[in-house]
């Protein structure tokens, strides 16, 4: 892993100029690797999260036996499956506020279709998040403790499942597509605590595919906030990775 963030820029910066459209196995192994902790280093880098007046509301938390089961005084465990919310086959809206965090630049999908796409892993929703929710929503994706009425002084999270898929106008999980999926997790001093590349999803030849499990190392732990960033083989402009079932524990304030 680079640890020099200049040199993350440069690399950053040549790969945006010259990076061809979709990968070449064959001539671009030896360099993927750089230049695709290149990419997501220059997304993942520490930021300030904006002040929102977000109003925590009872149908906006979920906080409820099926999302949040409390297992000590002071730590939830909870496990965001976004089937609570309201979704359109489009994410025009943030999704926001979901089971005790404050998913920022995500949007959230109803997924009722599995012959083409990738396939939620508990149906019907799923959070997506790429070039389309970054045009609706102007902002990364986050996912923070940082928000009007929260509860959670910090939170660790264990597991998820992602992928890929293409995304047009009018269908944003068009079909399954390679990429690579990064997170960076922070505490609230933007203090850089755990950084992960996940295995490369590849869905292979098909008009559907299913997620696959992602385990967070034991490095994500007391995170105020978790950067999310992905690469594509398509191209960084037609792709939209797709999460569910992220499993987590809140430590609530004292």
């Amino acid at each position: 892993m680079f640890k020099n963030i200049a040199t993350w820029a440069l690399l950053a910066a040549a790969l945006v100029q010259a990076a061809p459209a979709t990968f070449d196995v064959d001539t671009e192994l030896e360099i993927r690797d750089l230049e695709l902790e290149a990419v997501l280093k220059r997304d993942l880098e520490p930021f300030e999260l904006e002040t929102r007046g977000v109003e925590l509301e009872d149908r906006d938390i979920e906080l409820d036996d099926r999302d949040i089961e409390t297992r000590a005084s002071r730590t939830l465990s909870g496990l965001a499956n976004f089937d609570a919310k309201v979704a359109n086959s489009v994410p025009t809206k943030e999704l926001g506020i979901y089971g005790g965090l404050f998913w920022q630049g995500f949007g959230l999908v109803r997924k009722d279709s599995t012959l083409t796409g990738v396939r939620p892993f508990s149906a019907p929703n799923v959070a997506v998040y790429g070039p389309i929710t970054r045009l609706t929503n102007n902002a990364r994706a986050v996912v923070t403790t940082q928000y009007s009425g929260s509860i959670a002084a910090n939170f660790t999270l264990s597991q998820f499942y992602y992928g890929c898929s293409t995304t047009t106008v009018l269908s944003t999980l068009a079909l399954p597509t390679r990429c690579n999926v990064a997170a960076a997790g922070y505490n609230r001093a933007g203090k850089l605590l755990a950084y992960q590349l996940f295995p490369e999803y590849t869905p292979g030849v098909g008009l559907s595919a299913n997620l696959v499990l992602g385990i967070f190392t034991n490095k994500f732990v007391g995170l105020d906030h978790v950067i999310f960033a992905s690469t594509y083989s398509i191209g960084p402009l037609l792709g939209a990775t797709v999460i569910d079932d992220v499993k987590y524990t809140l430590k609530t304030i004292s």
